[in-house]
């Protein structure tokens, strides 16, 4: 598929984001190499933003530089799977608390129609974890703080890349997948509820719940075998 996204401003973001996204949903897999031409060609731009990009890349932990070499897209080791939650169910609480009142009304309602969309389907694994990347971004980028978004971005990263490739498995059992994407996106939209209304105390708490309840619904995560 072609992706011509043009001349535009930050174009570096556009091309980081899109490729962000084919590390995270598997599309690039662990010890894949990234041709920097090819991807340029296919975007309809030069190869400079794409090159930014990866540098982009690269501190999120998601692609390895070497020099003289093709990027190499990096695996996962799912040993820090249990740390990475319980920094997350200490750090996402308070971000939620400083970021509510701050986010802007159109992003609530983007995510929103995100969420939405995903009760109506209810099995399409790749538009859940977009959803639900939507909606945690919200909890830390609007927080004014720097060093909380970075920490908070690079640990949803590397639980997203673990949580697609289990939640993937399952596909082929449609009623155990609608039932945790339903339970997960519910508790997204009370979060999403709870923002809206501008209640720090009730953000913080929704998203601590929602954290718990996930661990629990995944206690064997970091147990599985990374495709």
């Amino acid at each position: 598929m072609a992706l011509d996204i043009g001349s535009i401003e930050l174009l570096k973001d556009k091309v980081y984001n899109v490729l962000k996204s084919e590390i995270v949903f598997g599309r690039f897999k662990p010890g894949d190499n990234i041709n920097i031409i090819e991807i340029a060609a296919e975007m309809n731009i030069s190869t400079a933003p794409v090159r930014e990009a990866l540098n982009m890349l690269q501190k999120d932990g998601l692609v390895s530089l070497v020099p003289h070499k093709r990027p190499v897209v990096t695996g996962v080791d799912s040993s820090d799977w249990e740390v990475s939650m319980e920094l997350r169910k200490m750090l996402e609480p308070y971000a939620a608390r400083v970021s509510c009142g701050k986010i802007p009304a159109s992003a609530i309602d983007e995510v929103r129609k995100k969420l939405n969309a995903v009760l109506d389907d209810g099995t399409d694994v790749t538009l859940y974890m977009s959803s639900d990347l939507a909606l945690h971004e919200l909890l830390y980028k609007y927080s004014g703080s720097a060093l909380i978004t970075e920490i908070l971005n690079s640990l949803k990263m590397y639980t997203t890349r673990i949580r697609y490739s289990v939640e993937k498995s399952v596909e082929d059992e449609p009623e155990s997948l609608r039932a945790i994407i339903k339970k997960s996106t519910e508790e997204h939209l009370e979060i999403l509820n709870a923002l809206e209304a501008e209640d720090p105390d009730l953000a913080e708490e929704r998203v601590r719940l929602h954290i718990q309840n996930y661990m629990g619904r995944n206690k064997d995560a970091e147990k599985k075998t990374i495709a």
